[in-house]
């Protein structure tokens, strides 16, 4: 089995990795926070619902955004290059909560928001995917590798902010470097970088800076898609009747083939078989360099990279690069999951009963354990227990493929997030780590203020 892992794109050698759960830990948390417990009064017995509500979130590097069921849209977190799409280079977040901005004149319904720090896209209620942010380094899948956001919003650009993707699209799935969109046909485009075959079409050549995504053709995935994950430089899809083909980087077996070659770059991803998972598969999270799967049963399979516990099996061992996830138990987390989502070096389930569970790298406090310890590398999620909450359950889970931080709403409909903090992107107008501490665990500290009074 693999010990190689990596940072800011550089392979390093085996143990032990130098920042992670391997290595001493260090403190992380900046700033001080002073949090008074919540619920003081006694149990709560009505449910206030702000409006306009919360209908999904994206949690990127360093950029975190939301979709209300008004059809606006807001981001926050750092903006050097127009991601927050305010049309100016003011960060938010870091200072301000994002119920002080304005919403994004996107010129459109939102229904989908998806942002990994650098570039930000939203799916349109009519299917139109739109885009901001930085177009030179990674394009934006505009023909064009203009930047859009910092001098003027998505509706007062100049240049062309819609893809053309062949048809309309009905969900997003982004990576670090890259962009997929799933179509109603169930078909698969992909574009931006591609030098690993993250784009799954059978090369390596870079799709969107001069050509449209449409004219370079669908993943060749053997059947339709039902839905789309992205890691940081991979991609997998659940297939109609549940089985899953995975394509991009696989340097940590994070594709599940029981090897480490590269999918997609030479090859397209239908000339592999299917995943071999172990069952049905009703849904997929995708981390930096690892992958989880829910199966019809609730349960729960993970295989890539493992150095901080991020696939949950309470050893540092890695899954997927010589063998399947079948050929492993399935997580012992206590319980049916409702759903998963996968950070850059973490995982975390909504249990069925509304519940949460973490695992995987906890320095920057992106578990919510009250602590910077890393779970799943020596212990399972079970015998970690469920990250507090407070006095109400579970009903979304957000992480992104490459952010060390979590935002969940509860079921009140507020929002509040932990983790990582450094420019912002947690929303509580400081740059202070939450989740890192007993005091600042996600039960204690108060919801983001992500609307105002008056907002509707």
């Amino acid at each position: 089995m693999s010990t190689q892992d990596y940072n800011d794109g550089r392979l390093l050698p085996s143990f032990p990795v130098i920042g992670g759960c391997l290595s001493i830990a260090l403190a992380t948390s900046i700033g001080t926070v002073h949090a008074e417990p919540l619920g003081a009064g006694g149990p709560l017995t009505t449910l206030v619902i702000p409006s306009p509500r919360v209908t999904m979130m994206s949690v990127g590097d360093g950029t975190t955004c939301a979709a209300f069921d008004d059809g606006r849209a807001k981001c926050w977190g750092h903006n050097d290059r127009g991601q927050l799409g305010r049309g100016d280079d003011t960060w938010i977040g870091d200072e301000q909560v994002p119920g002080d901005a304005e919403p994004i004149e996107v010129g459109g319904f939102v229904e989908e928001i998806r942002s990994n720090g650098r570039q930000t896209y939203v799916r349109l209620d009519t299917g139109v995917v739109r885009a901001w942010g930085i177009g030179d380094a990674h394009a934006l899948g505009l023909q064009h590798t203009e930047t859009i956001g910092d001098d003027e919003t998505p509706a007062q650009a100049s240049v062309a902010v819609d893809l053309e993707l062949g048809g309309p699209a009905v969900s997003l799935a982004l990576g670090d470097d890259f962009a997929c969109a799933l179509l109603v046909t169930g078909a698969v485009q992909c574009w931006g970088s591609n030098d690993v075959g993250q784009l799954g079409l059978g090369h390596t050549q870079r799709i969107g800076d001069d050509e449209s995504p449409a004219n370079a053709g669908s993943v060749g995935l053997g059947a339709p898609a039902v839905s789309l994950v992205a890691g940081a430089h991979h991609a997998c899809a659940v297939l109609e009747g549940g089985t899953v083909r995975c394509w991009g980087l696989n340097d940590s077996g994070q594709l599940g083939y029981g090897h480490t070659q590269d999918i997609g770059d030479d090859e397209q991803p239908w000339s592999q078989a299917p995943v071999d998972v172990g069952g049905a598969v009703v849904e997929l999270a995708a981390g930096e360099r690892h992958t989880c799967a829910r199966l019809d049963t609730g349960d729960v399979r993970c295989w890539g990279s493992n150095h901080d516990g991020q696939l949950g099996r309470g050893t540092p061992e890695t899954v997927g690069d010589d063998e399947v996830p079948a050929s492993r138990l399935e997580l012992t987390i206590g319980g049916a999951v409702a759903s998963l989502a996968a950070g850059a070096r973490h995982t975390c389930a909504v249990m069925q009963g509304g519940g949460l569970r973490c695992w995987g790298e906890g320095l920057e406090g992106q578990l919510g354990y009250g602590n910077s310890d890393c779970i799943g590398d020596d212990e399972t999620p079970l015998l970690a227990g469920e990250v507090d909450v407070g006095d109400l359950g579970v009903a979304q889970l957000f992480i992104g493929p490459t952010a060390s931080s979590t935002c969940v709403q509860r079921d009140d409909g507020a929002v509040r997030c932990w983790g990582l903090n450094d420019v912002g992107q947690l929303g509580y107008g400081d740059t202070a780590s939450r989740g890192d501490s007993p005091a600042t665990t996600p039960g204690r500290i108060s919801d983001v203020v992500v609307v105002r009074s008056g907002d509707d």
